[in-house]
């Protein structure tokens, strides 16, 4: 479609006085309405009916294309600049010409410059269009004086638009439209005084025309032709000067338009005057001026003009009533109509929106083009919502509309996006949830699981409150190691529509002995807890560890013993033991929580080989190791006698910290290096546990909190809370971030409160605070051999209302800076 509209305008230049004209003659066109061909043109040429000729390196082509004027538009596949196609126009009638030339965009065109007779004239056309399908632009070349003979209209490539990949220029016709001059028009008048032709510097064509009126109703009558039937906007330029008079058209006998007063005080001038529309048959029309009256301040009666011009107005399409609206569903609707009148339709359909008098700038449908009746499916709609439609057609003049109707859409059934995945899996309970996106009255919604595929309400089911929206179900009542399906539901008064499904395994029970454990304390049973952990892995399911010894290889792969994984619980009897063999290895782990999440540690013994070790090097042998974990508990867990820490939380690689960490009711009792390590964590709660008679080789504390080389990544928001730390070789409790201070900060947020500190038969500190600032210790009880507390390189630490029994002195080291008040020291 071509996406212009044209005006097609007769200029009639009819000067009086000796003031310049101020209006420039212009052709518009709108690239925001259709195009519709000008067919009452003066001098059209169609591209394709012109004698042709090329520079050579290439033919000219004529190619077929149904919205062209005449079908089909000239074309050179020109592929360099400087090539050119030339067309020759025959001028039957000397004159001066408006030349506007129809140019085919699309997406291989070209730059083009036109030379009119050899010489440059008019703007460049860039015919470059960077989407299909095939457009039309109209350009404005600027009006010329042309003489009756051949004249050559040739294009020469100049240029393409960078985006552009070859150079053709494609034409569909060039438009000569002729400007008339007043001296050759048929002019008659009333008779007591004769039209006068003065000629005027800087009149077009060099003459004027005025009626020298000395009395009311003398007139001056103008003849035009119109080629082109149709509706036409008449505007009047009016010469103004201290002489004239007041006038009124009489178009075809007929008043048209309001009166002009042509009365101006010095000096003169111009006025333009909008005389209305009018609908012209092809042929002559008189425009007769009557002088009726002249202004208070005018010396006489005279009539002068400049011009009348008639611009051709494209009607826009007219419509039958809009079509009942039928077959209402939730979302979609029928309807239509009858395009009955309006030239060169380009786009009928329907528009529709929530709000009365829908436009095509909402949503609409686009079916076909023309006059006659069409039918239109309405889509995308809303269930149980009142919609305005109208019809419409859309041609150059504009978009016209039919009457408007309205329907409301059936309530229906309601819509739900995808089932929620069902997450916090255990034995006998799950998570899962949905999103009701549509429907009107939801009174229930929720979700419904079965052991088979497709549950339904009538299966066991969640209420999870009304209306639409996002919601979370609790599932319970499961049988343990059972494969269930899953759909989120809402119910309306329509019924009840379901949510995509999705399925889960409920958790495991794994008892050790079941994969071949024995617990006898002799044979090896790394391989069958190992199975068990493997059944059980991401399911939320749980190992069974029954009393017994079970003897763990915990140097496995080098260093690894059992290997959690996600989401499951480990958990062991009250006297289930796990016991590493003896080994020489420097590190080990008998438990390793490995990059994993959603993990629990319950109950039992973890036993390391400190007094069996057959090696003489390292410190790292551990009972429980976690390396980049989240979501980890360790609940009532005894690690003991470990070649290194009875417990160690690490992260790996080194942007990524174990987090969310909770130790509780734990007993880390006579490990070789520390009870308790955190190097690399980013949340961690250790509550109400005991570290106890640690020693064997340096730190030697009950609970160290220390930065593993990494300052980025550091011990962040640690609290130790309710716990007791005992007969520890070492400090009680470490805050260790260095002997040097650092600018990255790697230790924050760590909160000690309300613990038991006892250490009488070592020479070291209850807290000791390395290079740390913000550690708040709060409300401890401390029975030290040396100092209470022990600060280096610290600031904005707060010790308060803690009881000291000291050995040797309750606070050293602080050098400014911290907020020591409210303690008792006895």
């Amino acid at each position: 479609m071509k996406n212009f509209v044209i005006a097609f305008t007769v200029i009639l230049l009819i000067f009086t006085g000796s003031c310049k004209r101020q209006e420039i003659f212009q052709k518009t066109s709108d690239s925001s309405t259709p195009l519709t061909l000008k067919s009452g043109s003066l001098a059209l040429k169609e591209a394709e009916s012109l004698t042709v000729s090329t520079s050579g390196q290439h033919s000219p082509v004529v190619t077929p294309l149904p919205d062209a004027s005449n079908g089909n538009i000239s074309e050179l596949y020109a592929t360099a600049v400087n090539e050119w196609i030339q067309y020759t126009i025959n001028i039957t009638t000397a004159g001066t010409y408006n030349i506007q030339v129809m140019s085919s965009v699309y997406t291989h065109r070209g730059i083009g410059r036109l030379y009119l007779d050899g010489t440059a004239k008019g703007p460049d056309i860039d015919q470059y269009k960077g989407t299909e399908p095939n457009g039309y632009i109209i350009t404005d070349m600027g009006d010329a004086v042309l003489s009756a003979g051949n004249h050559t209209f040739k294009f020469q490539v100049v240029g393409k638009n960078a985006s552009s990949p070859a150079y053709s220029l494609s034409f569909d016709y060039i438009d000569l439209t002729p400007i008339n001059e007043a001296e050759s028009l048929t002019v008659t008048t009333s008779g007591q005084h004769s039209a006068v032709l003065t000629p005027v510097t800087g009149a077009s064509n060099g003459y004027i025309r005025e009626l020298y009126a000395t009395a009311v109703n003398e007139w001056i009558q103008y003849t035009i032709n119109i080629a082109r039937a149709g509706n036409y906007n008449i505007k009047v330029m009016s010469s103004l000067y201290i002489n004239r008079a007041i006038v009124r058209l009489y178009l075809d006998g007929a008043v048209k338009g309001p009166d002009i007063d042509q009365y101006k005080a010095l000096p003169n001038g111009w006025a333009i005057t909008d005389m209305g529309n009018a609908v012209l048959s092809a042929g002559n029309h008189t425009f007769k001026f009557h002088a009726i009256s002249k202004n208070a301040s005018s010396s006489n009666y005279f009539v002068s003009f400049d011009y009348i011009k008639l611009t051709f107005i494209i009607s826009i399409p007219t419509l039958a009533a809009t079509n009942p609206v039928t077959a209402i569903t939730q979302t979609t609707a029928t309807s239509g109509g009858n395009v009955t009148g309006g030239a060169s339709v380009t786009a009928r359909g329907v528009c529709w929106s929530t709000s009365p008098n829908p436009t095509i700038a909402n949503s609409k449908t686009t079916n076909g083009t023309g006059t006659g009746t069409f039918t239109s499916s309405i889509t995308g709609l809303t269930a149980g919502t009142l919609y305005y439609v109208r019809a419409y057609a859309t041609n150059s003049g504009g978009t016209g509309y039919g009457t408007q109707v309205s329907f409301t859409t059936t309530s229906g059934l309601p819509t739900l996006a995808p089932t929620n995945t069902v997450t916090a899996i255990t034995q006998t309970t799950a998570t899962s949830g949905g999103n009701v996106t549509g429907g009107a009255g939801i009174t229930a919604r929720g979700v419904c699981w079965s052991t088979s595929p497709n549950p339904t309400i009538a299966n066991p089911k969640t209420i999870n409150g009304t209306g639409t929206g996002i919601f979370t179900s609790a599932i319970t009542g499961l049988t343990t190691n059972t494969l269930y399906y899953v759909r989120a539901y809402a119910t309306n008064s329509s019924g009840t529509a379901y949510g995509t499904q999705v399925s889960f395994t409920s958790g495991l029970y794994v008892n050790v002995m079941s994969t071949g454990a024995t617990g006898n304390g002799v044979t090896d049973d790394t391989a069958a807890i190992q199975a068990a952990i493997n059944q059980v892995a991401g399911t939320g399911g749980t190992v069974i560890v029954p009393n017994g010894t079970y003897m763990i290889n915990a140097i496995q792969n080098g260093w690894q013993g059992l290997l959690l994984a996600s989401n499951m619980t480990f958990s062991m009897s009250s006297g289930a033991v796990l016991k590493a063999f003896p080994n020489d290895r420097a590190n080990y782990v008998i438990i390793e929580a490995n990059n994993v999440s959603n993990v629990k540690i319950i109950g039992g013994t973890v036993q390391g080989e400190r007094y069996n070790h057959t090696g003489t090097t390292g410190e790292s042998g551990y009972g429980i190791g976690i390396d980049t974990g989240n979501n980890i508990t360790i609940d009532g867990v005894t690690t003991k006698d470990c070649w290194g820490d009875g417990i160690f939380i690490s992260g790996s690689p080194a942007a990524n910290p174990s987090t969310n960490i909770t130790v509780k009711n734990v007993v880390s009792d006579s490990n070789r290096r520390q009870g308790l390590s955190v190097v690399s964590a980013d949340g961690v709660i250790i509550q109400n546990s005991t570290f106890k008679n640690t020693i064997g080789t340096l730190p030697e504390a009950g609970i160290d909190l220390e930065p593993d080389g990494n300052a980025t990544l550091g011990v962040k928001n640690i609290q130790i809370l309710n716990c007791q730390c005992f007969n520890n070789h070492g400090n009680q409790i470490d805050v260790y971030a260095g002997n040097t201070r650092q600018t990255a900060k790697p230790m924050s947020g760590i909160i000690i409160d309300n613990n038991t500190l006892t250490s009488q038969t070592s020479p070291n500190d209850g807290v000791r605070i390395r290079a740390t600032d913000g550690v708040k210790v709060r409300n401890n009880n401390m029975v030290v051999s040396r100092y209470g507390f022990n600060l280096y390189l610290t600031t904005g630490n707060t010790i308060t209302g803690n009881t000291i029994d000291i050995g040797v002195q309750a606070i050293v080291g602080d050098d400014g800076g911290n907020i020591i008040s409210g303690n008792i020291i006895l």
